[in-house]
């Protein structure tokens, strides 16, 4: 069997506290990377990731195929961000459509002035037209 065959075979025989420790990996990953937590939960988040990746390698029995498995998720999440990366650029949603849309916006009209106001201005275009 090819090393490949026997990295995925090892997916077969993984316990309940393996796949825990693989989801919280990639739970955690995925927290880390993204902008839904604060500096401190990315910390957290991050420290969550190193911890199930570790325990995922410690629990399998081939700690080099969990390995190649991390590095593979990891992979494969990497490919997910550019793929939704790409297809929101081509629809519009990225950062530079926000940004145009808040500069498009209308501005304030300026306020109409007042009937004094508007009384002064004619005086002040008779005396210049004088």
């Amino acid at each position: 069997m090819s090393v490949l065959g026997d990295v995925l075979d090892s997916l077969n025989s993984m316990s309940m506290l393996q796949l825990l420790a693989a989801f919280l990996a990639c739970i955690g990953y995925a927290f880390a990377q993204g902008g839904l937590p604060g500096p401190r939960g990315r910390n957290v988040a991050c420290a969550v990731a190193v911890m199930g990746a570790a325990g995922f390698a410690v629990e399998s029995a081939e700690w080099m195929h969990a390995a190649v498995l991390l590095a593979a998720a990891v992979a494969g999440l990497g490919v997910f961000v550019a793929v939704v990366w790409i297809t929101s650029s081509m629809l519009g949603f990225g950062r530079s459509g926000l940004q145009l849309s808040r500069d498009t916006a209308p501005a304030e009209a300026a306020p109409e002035p007042g009937p004094a106001q508007a009384q002064s201005a004619r005086s002040s275009e008779r005396a210049h037209a004088i």
